[in-house]
């Protein structure tokens, strides 16, 4: 093993694991804050107690959603290898804002799945936001 692939696995394993470990700890803290009107600390807290137990399909997820963000930068690219940059960024732009639309959907899903497992919630009780 070499000098640069041993400090590359140990970067990964230093930085990149633990970093998407808390990003599936902390998957729904957002929506914790926004929908149970909690500040950050609680939010965090009530996202951790949120995923307990479903953090190995919450991560599958993460990471599915991860082919989206990179099909807009491949269409990116490809657009401005085959036009221009211009339109290449554009095209990049438009991909990227879809990739990001289904990828708050899924976590509002995510969110509200977790508390109707968790505590038998239902969409009136959560609606209450809106209100």
């Amino acid at each position: 093993l070499s000098v640069a692939a041993f400090r590359t696995s140990r970067g990964f394993g230093l930085l990149v694991v633990p970093g998407l470990i808390l990003s599936t700890i902390l998957f729904v803290a957002l929506l914790a804050c926004v929908g149970e009107r909690l500040g950050p600390w609680t939010g965090l807290r009530r996202s951790l107690q949120l995923t307990k137990g479903h953090r190995w399909k919450i991560l599958g997820l993460m990471l599915l959603l991860l082919v989206p963000t990179w099909g807009s930068c491949f269409v990116g690219w490809l657009l401005s290898a085959v036009t221009s940059e211009f339109v290449g960024t554009i095209g990049e732009w438009l991909c990227t804002t879809i990739a990001t639309a289904i990828t708050a959907a899924v976590v509002v899903v995510t969110y509200y799945d977790l508390r109707v497992v968790d505590e038998g919630a239902d969409i009136e009780r959560l609606a209450v936001v809106f209100e």
